[in-house]
């Protein structure tokens, strides 16, 4: 069991169907969970374009911006 929460980073694109969300975490933290959308593959969490998506919001959440 993890003691906090959890920044959970979701590609949006060709989800297949039956794939778990961030829900499915819930039982092993304590914490909430804060589920950010990516419009994006799995295969590509790591693009450019992705990353620009999740820079910004792993920033406010480390305290180092606020967009």
């Amino acid at each position: 069991m993890f003691d906090g929460g959890l920044l959970f980073f979701r590609a949006t694109r060709e989800v297949p169907a039956g794939t778990p969300g961030s829900d499915a975490w819930q039982p092993f933290i304590t914490g909430t969970i804060t589920d950010v959308p990516v419009a994006e593959r799995h295969s590509q969490l790591l693009s450019d374009r992705a990353l620009s998506a999740i820079m910004p919001a792993l920033a406010i959440q480390l305290g180092g911006g606020d967009e």
